[in-house]
């Protein structure tokens, strides 16, 4: 299995500026006179026909190979050059070997100075996802005649669609391939499987319901199970594939979760507080004509002054694009590059240009700009009891001089910080947060900041909210009522060893001596056991399999905590294996039990005090497998089918809203999904068929 990695790089910024109308205008972004010049050279590019004046690829497209006026420095002769590189069955080729081909055939100064060319122009990149020949140059012919070719990544994103009460999920990635055998991958291996991740991720989002879309939890192991998924399928041994990726989900606007809330109310309070409406398609271009190629290497005051001019043309214009950037709304479909631009390089230009004018009028020393940041929350639940750590903060970054530094390394820097919060967040467990205080977050910030900042650029933490709290800490006291003054978790503190022996004979009895002998079992290596091996070790004799029955029923009787390290060993492993046993002696399949619930609007009973839900739905399913060689599949096989199935499904119904479920055909619904799931998972060799039961739900 390919190695998965999951490092957010960006999140979503929320600006907040001062409360001045001139400020509100200027917040904005674009990116554009790229876009619009590369809309102008796609439509020349492919507009000739085979007559002579354009030539056929080797996909049998006709692609022009005239010159335009966005990049008079290509001739008909330069096109034809780089289509040379696209012989017939050039695909079929290995790496290697086309390596070599490329490296003959562009054996010569001016050649390999016309790729340098290609390669260098920023209108001709623009058209790589929407012309082949720009494709072929930098999807292709650049990662694998590279200096450093084993190793290349491909950005990439996509976007919910637009919704009137809310603003856009949007998921932004990387893919890096990692050739590892450039004499057996070919080309065709190489495209396809950048092609089938990328296409992959990007259908993340599609037909999520926006209750998914706003559960940032749901979608992150949506994400990963794709990515999971995606990995395995376009991976090899000859190529090795990554992903990673930071998702920012749909939030609905104040108010809209709450309860007895009409939407026509809703409407009428948003349209109230966005005075404007979306940007337009023609606001857009107006703003992209300043995101000329290499815009980042203008100096920054230079920059701000073209944006300010631009403000100054049209106040209307302006509010309509900072009202998107505000709500992160956008109207008008935006490549990742014109994001960025829009959020990143303007908006903080648009800052300071409103700094500057507060300076102007109250003659006050120019304050810096400040940004807040809203991470959300890391949460869990075991067997009822949650935990969670949420943090937002607040900074602000200095210039010491914008006639000294360029646009592009106080994006980055500011950029850089960003990520590098976001990614200590992601990185940490919820454990690890728990055990820090405020103070102790604000000082892990600030030192992300320093290390971020530059001489021409400081970065400060100003704020910081970090919130934790874990009702885990509660427990039962010995006469089954919650114990608020503080209980103890007898399962963590025997993990640790702090639990008496009369405290653990007390509390258990039987229970740990027979949980103690299923656990021997969970050896060094016993995962690459085949299952033939490991369910002999649990049958070696009768008596013994017959005590490895009974110390199961016994531990399953006492429960089985959700936290212990041993959950998965016991629910999955041994669970699987005493049934197939117990099926193999009876000639009979095995089966797996799984059971699913859903529970909201929680309340507490004003007379018992326990937690009650005001909507619950609960359903079994039951797996019955065989396996027709148990000799040639592992333990690790087997379990990763099961549990990969069990959090799928487990994730579909948490992430399902109370109206799906009771206004649809939810056991249709679920039987639906579990059979994908077993189509996509189910190992080689391993008949699977499923049975859903659903309860009645409220």
């Amino acid at each position: 299995m390919k190695k998965r990695r999951r490092n957010v790089r960006a999140g979503r910024m929320t600006m907040q500026t001062a409360a001045s109308v001139l400020m509100a205008a200027v917040m904005l972004a674009g990116c554009a006179a790229q876009f619009s010049a590369a809309q102008s050279s796609a439509a020349q590019f492919s507009a000739m026909q085979s007559d002579g004046n354009g030539m056929k690829s080797a996909g049998g497209n006709v692609v022009s190979l005239s010159a335009d006026r966005s990049m008079p420095e290509f001739t008909k002769e330069d096109y034809r050059k780089l289509m040379a590189l696209q012989w017939d069955g050039y695909e079929d080729l290995s790496v290697s070997a086309y390596r070599n081909a490329v490296a003959e055939v562009t054996d010569s100064r001016e050649y390999r100075d016309l790729l340098d060319r290609f390669f260098a122009s920023e209108a001709f990149y623009a058209l790589r996802d929407s012309n082949e020949l720009a494709a072929f140059c930098f999807y292709t012919l650049g990662p694998l005649t590279a200096e450093q070719y084993q190793k290349r990544s491909f950005g990439g994103g996509a976007m919910s669609d637009a919704a009137a009460d809310a603003d856009r999920a949007v998921l932004e990635f990387d893919v890096t391939l990692t050739i590892t055998d450039e004499e057996t991958l070919t080309v065709k291996e190489y495209q396809s499987a950048r092609a089938g991740v990328m296409d992959g991720m990007e259908e993340l989002l599609e037909g999520r319901q926006k209750e998914q879309l706003q559960d940032e939890a749901f979608m992150l192991k949506e994400a990963d199970q794709r990515i999971e998924f995606l990995t395995a399928e376009w991976g090899s041994s000859a190529l090795s594939i990554s992903v990673e990726y930071v998702y920012m989900p749909l939030c609905a606007y104040d108010g809209y979760l709450e309860e007895h809330q009409g939407r026509d109310r809703y409407l009428e309070e948003d349209q109230e507080r966005r005075e404007y409406p979306n940007g337009t398609r023609e606001d857009y271009d107006s703003l992209f004509a300043l995101m000329t190629p290499g815009y980042e290497n203008m100096v920054l005051e230079d920059f701000n002054r073209e944006l300010l001019a631009w403000a100054d043309e049209d106040y209307e214009r302006a509010e309509r694009i900072g009202g998107d950037v505000g709500y992160h709304d956008f109207a008008v479909p935006l490549t990742q590059e014109e994001l960025f631009f829009v959020t990143v390089s303007a908006n903080y230009s648009h800052m300071e240009n409103a700094k500057m004018i507060q300076q102007h009028y109250t003659g006050r020393e120019e304050e810096d700009p400040y940004v807040n940041q809203d991470l959300g929350y890391k949460d869990m639940e075991e067997c009822g009891r949650g935990a969670y750590a949420g943090l937002w903060y607040q900074f602000s970054y200095h210039v010491n001089d914008r006639s000294r530094i360029t646009v592009g390394l106080r994006d980055r820097c500011i950029d850089g910080m960003i990520s590098d919060i976001r990614g200590f967040w992601n990185e940490t467990g919820l454990e690890t947060l728990l055990t820090l205080e405020e103070d102790d977050m604000a000082l892990i910030l600030q030192q992300i900041a320093d290390a971020d900042s530059t001489e021409q650029l400081t970065l400060h933490i100003e704020e910081v909210h970090f919130k934790t709290n874990d009702e885990r800490l509660e427990n039962w006291d010995e006469q089954g009522n919650w114990n608020e003054q503080g209980g103890w978790d007898y399962y963590a503190q025997l993990d640790s060893g702090e639990a008496d022996e009369s405290g653990r004979e007390k509390l258990t009895g039987d229970y740990l001596d027979a949980y103690d002998s299923l656990t021997a079992y969970r050896t060094d290596g016993y995962e690459n056991m085949t299952v033939a091996a490991f369910n002999a070790l649990l049958a070696s004799d009768e008596d013994i399999l017959l005590k490895v029955y009974e110390a199961y029923a016994n531990v399953v009787a006492g429960g089985i905590s959700c936290s212990d390290e041993n959950a998965d060993f016991l629910n999955v492993t041994l669970n699987a294996s005493l049934s197939e046993l117990y099926g193999e002696k009876f000639s009979e399949p095995a089966f797996f039990p799984i059971y699913l619930q859903k529970k909201e609007q929680p309340y507490v009973d004003p007379i018992e005090g326990d937690v009650l839900y005001r909507f619950c739905f609960f359903a079994n399913v039951y797996l019955e497998y065989h396996i027709q060689n148990p000799e040639m599949i592992t333990v690790s096989e087997r379990d990763r089918f099961f549990t990969v199935f069990r959090d799928e499904l487990n994730s579909y119904v948490e992430g399902l809203s109370r109206e799906k479920i009771m206004e649809t055909d939810i056991k249709a619904e679920l039987e639906r999904r579990a059979a994908e799931l077993i189509r996509r998972y189910a190992p080689r060799g391993m008949e699977i068929s499923c049975e859903i039961v659903c309860e009645e739900f409220d």
